[in-house]
């Protein structure tokens, strides 16, 4: 019955988290799932993050990864190239639309994350922040 509880936090807690965040990403056209690839992309070094890395850190399938990647590159946020060393693996670049509108969107991730702690002290933060990567880091050592 604990696991089942658990399970029902989480699904609410990204229910919320979607809730609050369609809104603030829909003028740039970018979904929740799209947003994280962007912001994950703007963290890295250029020309350095591949499609099977995102997938990974992600723990998204491959077919996941190619609709939303897909959906960035026609939206003009990112392109694709294949690395010289394998034709299947693809390097994943931002583009200039993306990088121009770099502070908007970091700003508007600063908005969600905001909303969705506004009701928590820092301590609280601080807390469901350790325990979100403590049960991260359970899930990992089970693989």
């Amino acid at each position: 019955m604990r696991a089942d509880r658990a399970s029902v936090l989480t699904r609410i807690t990204a229910l919320y988290v979607d809730k609050v965040a369609t809104p603030i990403l829909e003028p740039f056209g970018l979904s929740l799932a799209q947003y994280k690839i962007v912001g994950y992309l703007y963290r890295a070094p250029k020309g350095t993050v591949t499609t099977a890395e995102l997938e990974e850190y992600f723990q998204m399938s491959h077919s996941t990864s190619v609709g939303l990647l897909n959906s960035l590159e026609a939206n003009g946020f990112i392109r694709r190239e294949k690395t010289s060393s394998s034709g299947r693996s693809k390097v994943v670049f931002l583009t200039d639309k993306a990088m121009d509108i770099r502070n908007e969107i970091e700003a508007a991730g600063n908005q969600i994350e905001q909303m969705f702690t506004e009701r928590l002290t820092d301590e609280e933060t601080k807390l469901y922040i350790l325990l979100s990567r403590k049960i991260l880091d359970m899930k990992e050592s089970e693989d």
